[in-house]
């Protein structure tokens, strides 16, 4: 589901997209899921990706703070 990342596309965009078609996933519910494609990211991925500002969200990371902390990780792990 998530390969879209791998290709390019900001990690952020493609969770609005995917919060857009289920408004009932939450933060927690992404990180599992990434954590489930990706496991060689390290658990950082997940925290991240919980502290994030998605939608509805009042707090949290920004999604270029997202997006910029996850390609970091995404290449540590040498998904990129």
């Amino acid at each position: 589901m998530l390969e879209s990342i791998l290709t390019g596309e900001a990690p952020s965009a493609l969770f609005r997209r995917i919060i857009e078609a289920d408004a009932s996933i939450s933060n927690i519910r992404l990180g599992e899921i990434v954590r489930d494609e990706f496991g060689g990211l390290s658990g950082l991925a997940q925290q991240i990706i919980w502290h994030w500002k998605g939608p509805g969200r009042g707090q949290g990371l920004s999604d270029e703070n997202l997006d910029a902390s996850l390609r970091e990780l995404f290449v540590e792990a040498g998904y990129l």
